[in-house]
Parts: C-alpha cells; structure tokens; sequence
C-alpha cells in the first residue's frame, strides 16, 4: 500500500511514449499555438498533440488528460512528503538543542561544539542515503566521503562531551540519532524527488 503511494506512475511520453503513441515529429511555429508534436500509433495512426493537450485522436488527447491527472495527484504527494519532512525535523532540531541545555557541558559551552559535531554527521548521513541509491562506481567515491565525513562528525560530538540526549530517562547515543534522522530525512527527500515530476 505505502510503496504504491511513492510510486512514481505518470508517463515521459515525449521519451517513452504513451498507449503504444510515440514521438515522430516536434514542429514549431511562428503564432499560437507556436508548436505541436506528431505522434504515431504502432497500427499506423498520426495525430498532433497541442500544448493545450488537446490532439486530434481522442484516444491520445484522453490517454495525454488521464496523465496530467496522474501527475497533479505525484505533485499533491510530494508536497504532503516536503510538509511531513518539515514537520519531523525543524523540531528535532529545537530536541537536540534542548537536550544539550541540560547536559554538564552546558556551563562551558562544549555542548555546541557537539551540536556542530551532529549537523555534520546528520548532513554526511543524508548525502551517504542519496549516494547509496546511486549504487554505481560514481558514487562509490562519495559515498567514502560521506562516510569520512560522518566519522570527523563523531569526533566532534566526542569533543565536545554532549555524546547523548535523555528520551524519558533513556540515553540515547547522539551520533546514533544522526545516523537515525539523516537517512530518514534521505528516505523523505528521495520519495519527493521521485514523485515530483520534471518532464
């Protein structure tokens, strides 16, 4: 149920093609409507599509209206995701601050070198998400990188001594929630980009 709601299921039909139409011919002209595509059929029909997206084979132009609808519903849903991911991390912020408040490096003010130490980890963790979905020699290079990046953000959590945040009385280890809210924040940002359509 949840992998069909990020599924991505409008169609590039200028790439792809849409109900066995393809792409022969883009024309473009000096008045309205200043350009049309020609799109042929396997069984042999022609017909151009408008920028209106009106075409002269209805079965295309409702085959091209069917679509919009598919895309208007991905936009609607990326947008719910960029408002969730919203939701979840401006206040995890304000969390982490809080906890660090509390915390015996507070007198010194070491807590805020920890608090630069998580930003990096949970920066490095949500580049090491987008990397790992690549998967391809690429982006084994930044997935290292990522990788080192996280590690420099360990030491400096270490650093400054404010190394876990109490969750009603449970210590849970700092670089283990950035580990945790990057990739969820990856996670996020990788449905919204693929359910954001950029054709």
């Amino acid at each position: 149920m949840f992998l069909k709601y990020i599924k991505k299921e409008s169609i590039d039909y200028k790439r792809k093609g849409i109900g066995e139409w393809y792409l022969v011919l883009h024309t473009d002209l000096e008045d309205e409507p200043y350009y049309f595509d020609t799109y042929k059929h396997s069984d042999g029909r022609v017909s151009n599509l408008y920028p209106n997206g009106g075409a002269d084979d209805p079965d295309l132009e409702k085959l091209i209206e069917n679509n919009k609808k598919i895309i208007n519903s991905e936009n609607t849903k990326a947008k719910f995701v960029r408002i969730f991911s919203r939701f979840i991390f401006l206040p995890h912020w304000f969390l982490i601050l809080l906890s660090g408040f509390n915390t015996e490096s507070m007198t010194d003010g070491f807590f805020l070198i920890s608090f630069l130490g998580y930003a990096i980890a949970f920066i490095s963790f949500f580049g090491l998400f987008n990397a790992l979905i690549g998967l391809n020699f690429k982006f084994s290079k930044e997935i290292i990188i990522f990788l080192a990046i996280s590690f420099v953000g360990f030491l400096i959590i270490s650093l400054g001594k404010y190394r876990s945040i109490d969750l009603y009385g449970a210590k849970i280890n700092l670089y283990f929630v950035a580990l945790l809210m990057g990739n969820l924040k990856g996670f996020l940002y990788s449905i919204q980009e693929e359910l954001t359509t950029i054709y």
